[in-house]
């Protein structure tokens, strides 16, 4: 009885001893799998991006009107959808920084809307040259790029009243886009000419206010995680 208990007691010993291995073994293992999947979905990723790109670049060679008219229509979906998506994560987690931003894309995409159906060709205001997108077009980007800017510079505060960016964000819109219409804004195209000064000169703005937010996100970098400011970055 007593090599029989013995033969037990070593065996439980053993099991306990192995158990932490087994543990940490599958754990590696889980760990691998983990990055191994990130890796995939990031080169399927790259993939499908390189894909698409190339069809449209098919295509604006072969219909261009149509080609501009998919290509904004996607950015003004994602905009919608980043919209909808923020204003659930504020409900549920807080994130007022990804609230801003989205508000700010939302506005710019509405604005993107009515440039594309001014587009040239269209045919939806034809009493409007070619001006009018090209003002709307650099209208959605001032209104992004300073919502952008707004959005870094209020990294790290708390949004106490959330419905106050989206009016204000969507009366500015609203007001600019008026502006357009009503032919009150500078000069962005000429017909026979092509672009104004007030349009290059707009896109330097433009390019100077986003690169002063991406230094405003570097200095407040640990309110964010590295994955996020990498994806600022590149958008």
């Amino acid at each position: 009885m007593s090599s029989v208990s013995g033969r037990r007691y070593r065996c439980m010993v053993a099991r306990t001893a192995t158990t932490p291995v087994a543990s940490q073994r599958g754990q590696r293992v889980a760990d691998m799998r983990s990055r191994l999947g990130a890796r995939l979905r990031t080169a399927g990723f790259g993939v499908a991006l390189v894909v698409v790109s190339a069809l449209l670049f098919l295509l604006s060679r072969y219909h261009f009107l149509l080609f501009h008219s998919l290509v904004e229509l996607l950015a003004i979906i994602t905009s919608a959808l980043f919209f909808t998506v923020a204003v659930v994560m504020l409900r549920r987690a807080g994130h007022d920084f990804l609230f801003l931003l989205a508000t700010g894309f939302f506005f710019s995409g509405i604005i993107d809307l009515v440039h594309t159906l001014a587009y040239k060709g269209m045919g939806v205001f034809p009493s409007y040259a070619a001006n009018l997108p090209t003002q709307l077009w650099i209208l959605a980007r001032y209104l992004e790029s300073l919502v952008i800017l707004g959005s870094c510079l209020w990294l790290g505060r708390t949004l106490k009243r959330w419905w106050v960016p989206p009016l204000g964000v969507g009366v500015v819109a609203a007001i600019t886009i008026s502006l357009a219409f009503l032919r009150l804004l500078p000069v962005a195209y000429v017909e026979g000419y092509g672009l104004t000064q007030f349009k290059i000169l707009s896109e330097y703005v433009i390019i100077g206010l986003l690169l002063l937010a991406m230094a405003i996100i570097w200095r407040k970098r640990r309110f964010l995680s590295s994955w996020t400011i990498w994806w600022l970055g590149f958008a």
